[in-house]
This record gives structure tokens, sequence and C-alpha cells, in this order.
């Protein structure tokens, strides 16, 4: 289903309008960091709510506490990509669920190295498109250039990538189709683009539910209850 795992909606007051907008834009949900007080929770209308926990710590050790506190809490959990030792830590722990992209640099690209950790563990990157939509010229120009490397780099190592909106405005969100062939601008084909917007999020989000549903020991290990 076509689920956007990035809408920055800013007030509970303004949850309708991004709701409206996706109902029109033919969207069937979409994760936001608003408490919604579940991960799920389903609209009169339809509409799938997603609690989203964006990990916000520096350092190794607050990335770590702060994962342990919000991951039973959250329907998808994303680490920003930042230093080697975070990102390929992060990329190992199957209870993440995204590395997102949200510093436009070489420096926090991802890294063959992480992506082929991210890869063994299916954990998506995460390329937001509103960046796109708010440059021109030259800084736009830059922004592609780190997509399209990121793009390729985790292709290339078997990483899903999924494409979110992260929009803080209703006007800001985009159609299914508009955002797979954003997907092709970044240098996939047409089939792997769809496959983004279609069925990546689907992928994650069932996911995401087994690791809320089972019992964590250590990434990668976990006690599944013998009725599930």
């Amino acid at each position: 289903m076509p689920v956007d795992l990035n809408v920055r909606v800013p007030s509970s007051n303004r949850l309708a309008d991004f709701t409206g907008m996706a109902g029109r834009l033919g969207l069937t949900g979409f994760a936001t960091s608003l408490s919604l007080g579940s991960p799920v929770t389903r609209t009169n209308e339809g509409m799938v709510l997603l609690t989203r926990a964006d990990i916000t710590g520096k350092g190794l050790e607050s990335v770590k506490k702060q994962l342990a506190r919000v991951r039973r809490r959250a329907a998808i959990v994303a680490v920003p990509l930042s230093d080697i030792e975070v990102s390929n830590w992060a990329a190992e722990d199957s209870r993440v669920d995204l590395l997102a992209i949200v510093e436009l640099s070489k420096e926090y690209i991802i890294h063959e190295s992480t992506a082929k950790l991210a890869a063994e563990t299916g954990i998506a990157l995460e390329i937001p498109i509103a960046p796109l939509l708010e440059t021109s010229g030259l800084d736009r120009s830059k922004v592609l250039k780190v997509y399209r490397e990121s793009v390729a780099t985790a292709t290339s190592a078997g990483m899903n990538v999924v494409l979110s909106s992260c929009a803080s405005e209703p006007i800001l969100m985009r159609a299914p189709s508009a955002v797979w062939h954003i997907g092709i601008l970044l240098g996939m084909d047409k089939q792997h683009s769809r496959e983004t917007v279609y069925q990546v999020p689907d992928r994650i989000l069932s996911l995401s539910e087994r690791k809320r549903s089972s019992e964590s020991i250590t990434p990668g290990i976990e006690i599944v209850r013998e009725d599930e």
C-alpha cells in the first residue's frame, strides 16, 4: 500500500489537514512523530496513522539508550546517518527500521560498509524528497548528487530504499505516482522506483510489527511467544 513514512505534522490540531490531503493524493496512510497513543491507529475515514520515532542522539551511547526506550512505542524507528561508527552500529541493529539522510553533505551519505550491513538486517535507506522541492539551481544539483550517490550505493549492496515526503505542510505531500517518478530522477529504473513506493513500505511495516511483538535479547536474537 502507498504509505508515506515521514510526514512532519507540526501539531495535533493540524492532523486533519494532513489526513485530508493524504486521502486526496491516494495515500492509504503516513507516519508522523506526533504522539498518537498507539504505534498504529486508524481514522474514521480509514487512513492508517503510524507513530514514528527519530533518534536524535549524537553519540553511540545516546542512540542506544533512545532506541531501547522507543522501539515498542513506535511503528517506525529512524536513525539519521552520521559518523561511520554510529551508522554501522545502527545498520546491524534489527530494532531499527530506517537509516535516514538528514545532512546533505558527503560526510553523511551512506557508505558501502553501512549499506551491506543494513541489507542483511532488512533496514532501508530513507530519502526525504522535501529538499528537492525547497531548493533550486546549484543547491538542488548538490542535493541530487548526494541522493544519486546514496541510492547507487544502497542499490548495489542490496539495501532497500524508501522515498518519503518529509512534508511539513500538506501542500508538500506528493502522490505515489509523483514520488516514483522522483525515484527515476535519482537513478532507479521504473520497476525499482515503483517498488520503493508501493512495496518497500509494506515490507518495512510488516517487519516492524514483528519486532514490536517479540522480545529482543540482542540485535538479531529475539524471543517469539508460543501463540505467535
